[in-house]
Order: C-alpha cells, then sequence, then structure tokens
C-alpha cells in the first residue's frame, strides 16, 4: 500500500513538472496596447485597441472594430444607435471615400518616402517617413518600427485618419508643413489666402499608451443597435468638423468649375 501511494505520487510529481515546462513554453498571450490619439479635424480623440489579431477604434462620434481571421470590419455610429457591416475590402473602400474630400494625401502612398532618425512617441519606438513630393507642402509620418501587429490594422487606422498606409506600421503621428488646406483638394486661389503656408500642422498624434486586459465586448455590436446598409448614414454626419474643411466645401458648393484649377 505504501509503495502504490508512493507511485501514484510520483506519477502526480511528473505530470506536474510536465504541465509547468508546457506553460513555460507557451506562447506569450497576444500583446494589447491602448493608444490616444488626437486627429482634431475629423472628430477629435480615439482610443485605439490593438492586438495581433484584432483593432477597435473609438470615439464620441464612431466606433470601428475587425477582428481575425476574416477581418470583416462593423462601423458604429453611437448617437444614432445604428451600424453598417461589410467585407474587409468592401469597408475600407467606404471608409477611404468618405475621407477623400479631407485628405487628398491618403492617396500618396506610393510616392517616394525617404526615413529619418526617428524619436520615441509616447513611450513607444517609431519610425519616421518623409515626403517631400508634395508639391509646397511637407509630410512626415511616424509608425511603429516593426510589423508586430496583422497589416489589416494599420489600413483600418490609415483609413479612417485618412493618412497613408506606410510598410504596415501602425501610424503614431502626422504632419505636414504648408498651408492649413494642404491636405484639402485646395483650390489654387485659397493657398495664399491667410499666410500660414509654412506653419507644421499636427493631423495625427498619439498621446498616451498603455497595456491591458480588453473584453470581447469590445468587438460585439451593442444591443439596441439597428443594422443599416446606407454606409452615408454612418460616415457624413457632422463628424468633421474644421473651419478650413467647411470653407473649401462651402465654396466648391457656388462655384463648382473651380475644382478644376485645383493642385
Amino acid at each position: 500500500m505504501i509503495q502504490s501511494r508512493y507511485v501514484t505520487w510520483l506519477v502526480g510529481l511528473v505530470v506536474f513538472s510536465w504541465c509547468t515546462s508546457l506553460r513555460a513554453h507557451a506562447a506569450p498571450a497576444a500583446e494589447t496596447i491602448v493608444l490616444t490619439q488626437k486627429c482634431t479635424a475629423i472628430g477629435g480623440t480615439y482610443t485605439v485597441y490593438l492586438s495581433k489579431n484584432n483593432l477597435r477604434i473609438e470615439s464620441p462620434s464612431l466606433i470601428i472594430f475587425a477582428q481575425a481571421p476574416k477581418w470583416s470590419v462593423t462601423v458604429l455610429k453611437p448617437r444614432k444607435k445604428i451600424y453598417f457591416q461589410s467585407d474587409y475590402k468592401t469597408c475600407l473602400k467606404l471608409i477611404n471615400t468618405a475621407r477623400a474630400p479631407f485628405s487628398s494625401i491618403a492617396e500618396s502612398s506610393s510616392s517616394k518616402w525617404r526615413k529619418a532618425k526617428a524619436e520615441e512617441i509616447a513611450g513607444l519606438s517609431s519610425e519616421e517617413w518623409c515626403n517631400d513630393s508634395t508639391g509646397n507642402s511637407q509630410v512626415k509620418c511616424w509608425t511603429l518600427p516593426e510589423p508586430r501587429f496583422a497589416p489589416q490594422c494599420a489600413e483600418i487606422m490609415a483609413s479612417c485618419y485618412g493618412i497613408p498606409s506606410l510598410g504596415n506600421g501602425i501610424p503614431l503621428r502626422f504632419f505636414y508643413k504648408g498651408s492649413g488646406n494642404s491636405l484639402l483638394p485646395t483650390l489654387s486661389r485659397h493657398d495664399d489666402r491667410d499666410g500660414r503656408r509654412q506653419q507644421e500642422y499636427r493631423w495625427l498624434d498619439t498621446t498616451a499608451m498603455k497595456r491591458m486586459q480588453t473584453s470581447t465586448a469590445l468587438f460585439a455590436i451593442p444591443k439596441g443597435f439597428k443594422q443599416t446598409k446606407a454606409y452615408a448614414e454612418i460616415a457624413f454626419d457632422g463628424d468633421t468638423h474644421n473651419v478650413d474643411t467647411e470653407f473649401i466645401l462651402k465654396d466648391l458648393s457656388k462655384h463648382p468649375e473651380a475644382l478644376f484649377d485645383s493642385r
């Protein structure tokens, strides 16, 4: 009987050691970081929940989330309690189209970008990209240095903010030097309207970062929300409040022929 107890104890010890070894060599849990980002021109402050296999971008006026493996995208409008849902390519195209009037520079991903010395942003290492080929403006973009997150995360974020997606890097900061209208389809007669051509403007900036456990509720449609098949109900509802944007669009509505004179 004593021998039987000894054998049972020995087997238990072996099993315990084996389980401990498995835990020690198991793949680490997916990293989740939470970014606080400011994009004043298109909605103000955003909270971004970011891990390798999912993404949620949250602001008071708009929420976007998607998950692997299908990466179907859901866009919610909290004030109206409605949501739009579609496959990745379709939804990304709709988001890009909605941002196009406010950020023509988003089309410059294929332009020539050069890397410069980077700096730390909100405790994160970064990679700086510079583009001097955008007419009278200079554009700089900072991203995470290596693609530790799925490329879909970077593409959705870039589309949301109306900026280029560079090297599948998560966008942390986006500056441009020029007039206050240089990211818009600016009419040539407005270039010298206010003498601000050589100022530096912050289109996007990351102000804080933390790590935390996220709930699956962040990637579920809240109760009481109704689905809409018209993305316009989500996108065009006063989310973008920018003096320069309003000025240009109002002028275009009165003088549509002037668009052909734009840069």
